[in-house]
Formats: structure tokens, C-alpha cells, sequence
């Protein structure tokens, strides 16, 4: 079964520089990604113009000073036009283009409400109390 699901990903940032890059390497090879956003939250750092010049295709929003994660996605999600989100970290390390393609499958074929991505290649402390699922910042809503 062919499933066309079209997913908004929103990445929030505060001073990622370079480890942003490896986010969105694979979110924009991601087919049902149709919509890339990436909000600045007042960084102070040359991130936003890193973004710019290696991904114009990205939509980028800058915020003039910091106010935290949560008001940078909920920025991030006046501009989506999908109704699938993933959301995602910007300094997420070991990202894998298959798992995130196999969420918006499920996602889109499944009656849920959120997805989250579990860190599989976590340190065994984080996984111990289930940090790796309950702290990700990534996830399908």
C-alpha cells in the first residue's frame, strides 16, 4: 500500500552551528517531508546564516532573543502546512533517514495521535530510566 502522507518538520535551534547540518542532511531527503522549517531562537551564533547559505530551500525564522524551546515550536507551527509535525533536535547525532521514513508509514497508516522516536544508540544510563523515549525531542504528531 502506497501511503502520500505530506509532513511539516519543524527543527528549533539556540547556537547548533555545524551540528545542525547532520539533521538536515537527512530531513531533506525524506520524500514526505515537503516542508523543512528551521527557527532560530535568538541565537547569537552564525547558525541562521549556515542554514541559509547550505539550505535555501529551508524555511528559516528567526526569533529576535531567546524564550525557549517550546515558543520556538510553537512559532515553527504558525508556518506548517501539513498536518503531520515531526519535530526534531537540532543537535541530534546518528539520525537515521529509514526510521524516520518508517514513522511517517506508521503514522500515517495507524489511528495515532504521536509517535515519538526513541535514541536507540543512547548511552545505557539514559536508557535506564527510559530517558531515550521520554526526553526525545523527536517525534510525529
Amino acid at each position: 500500500m502506497i501511503i502520500n502522507t505530506q509532513v511539516s518538520c519543524i527543527i528549533p535551534f539556540y547556537n547548533e552551528g555545524y551540528r545542525v547540518f547532520e539533521v538536515l542532511e537527512v530531513v531533506t531527503q525524506v520524500k514526505s517531508i515537503t516542508q523543512v522549517i528551521c527557527i532560530d531562537d535568538g541565537s547569537t551564533d552564525n547558525t541562521a546564516q549556515l542554514i541559509q547559505d547550505h539550505w535555501p530551500t529551508v524555511e528559516l525564522v528567526r526569533l529576535p532573543q531567546n524564550k525557549g524551546k517550546a515558543a520556538a515550536i510553537r512559532h515553527g507551527l504558525q508556518k506548517a502546512e501539513n498536518e503531520n509535525i515531526l519535530l526534531m533536535d537540532a543537535d541530534l547525532q546518528s539520525i537515521n533517514k529509514e526510521e524516520v521514513e518508517k514513522a511517517i508509514r506508521a503514522i500515517a497508516r495507524q489511528n495515532l495521535d504521536m509517535i515519538i522516536l526513541r535514541r536507540i544508540n543512547a548511552p545505557w544510563f539514559v536508557k535506564f530510566d527510559l530517558g531515550d523515549i521520554l526526553l526525545s525531542g523527536e517525534r510525529i504528531v
